[in-house]
């Protein structure tokens, strides 16, 4: 896949004081946080319809596979402030913000600092719990092996169980999405563990919001819960479940079509009938 080399050819990239970020497409504007195991890449394979109707606000997450770097640890605070630089640099008051995996707990994050800016929010096989007793033990037992081999072997066996059915489906876009989380090196890897396990537990905040609030679902994605992601759901004032069949962690891949049609949808109701 050439996904990078096409992304590239049709954004321009810009710098703020923190790192860098994409800009492509023309309308009301939208905001798309990759996520762990990810860069911003990871949009290329939904990009173009999206660019035809918003303009898309694509950061780089540092520290995701990139050289640039916090001056803290990486946290979900520290990536939305990221994000509301990228607003202020680009003079943009309020967006829709849609976060992948990690991408969403920042997006939650920044709900929490920044509600006013957002008129619509959308968690893209994410959630706005903190981390499990059982899966805090999971993400520091990863970082203990990374430690002791490095990072191939762990990837290895990470990225599969990010998509639903047999490890000889979608082998192709695997291997590319392996090629994007090999950017990252071991320390960043397991910062991102680190900054995963100790985020906050913000389900609080999705009550307190008065904008509608988005989640899409794979019914076999190992990584989210789909009961607990849609208890969630029903905590907001103004809420859309998608839940996709057949699909793990990774709809860009899965399942492109109805992703690229259910952000559409979504950004065109906040817009239209939310925002007016």
């Amino acid at each position: 896949m050439n996904s990078s080399e096409n992304f590239l050819a049709h954004s321009d990239s810009y710098r703020n004081n923190k790192g860098r970020y994409f800009k492509i497409g023309q309308g009301a504007p939208i905001v798309l946080l990759h996520g762990f195991a990810e860069t911003y890449e990871i949009w290329s394979t939904i990009q173009d319809e999206l660019a035809q109707q918003f303009t898309l606000i694509i950061p780089e997450i540092p520290g995701c596979g990139n050289n640039f770097s916090f001056e803290k640890a990486l946290s979900m605070e520290g990536i939305a402030d990221f994000v509301d630089d990228i607003l202020q640099q680009e003079k943009i008051e309020q967006t829709i913000l849609f976060g992948h995996s990690m991408g969403g707990y920042a997006a939650a994050a920044f709900a929490e600092k920044y509600a006013e800016k957002l008129s619509g929010l959308s968690f893209i096989h994410s959630q706005a719990s903190a981390d499990s007793a059982e899966k805090k033990k999971v993400r520091e037992q990863a970082i203990a092996f990374i430690e002791k081999n490095g990072k191939e072997q762990f990837l290895k066996t990470l990225i599969p169980k990010l998509y639903a059915g047999a490890t000889t489906d979608y082998l192709e876009e695997k291997k590319w999405h392996h090629r994007l989380a090999q950017q990252y090196s071991s320390e960043q890897i397991m910062a991102c563990y680190q900054a995963m396990k100790s985020r906050k537990d913000r389900t609080k905040v999705l009550s307190e919001l008065n904008i509608p609030v988005q989640f899409i679902l794979g019914t076999e994605d190992a990584s989210v819960d789909l009961k607990q992601a849609i208890s969630q759901s029903q905590l907001c004032k103004i809420s859309k479940v998608n839940i996709f069949n057949k699909t793990g962690h990774t709809s860009f891949i899965e399942n492109t079509s109805l992703l690229k049609k259910s952000l559409i949808n979504f950004s065109y109701d906040v817009l239209h009938h939310f925002n007016t």
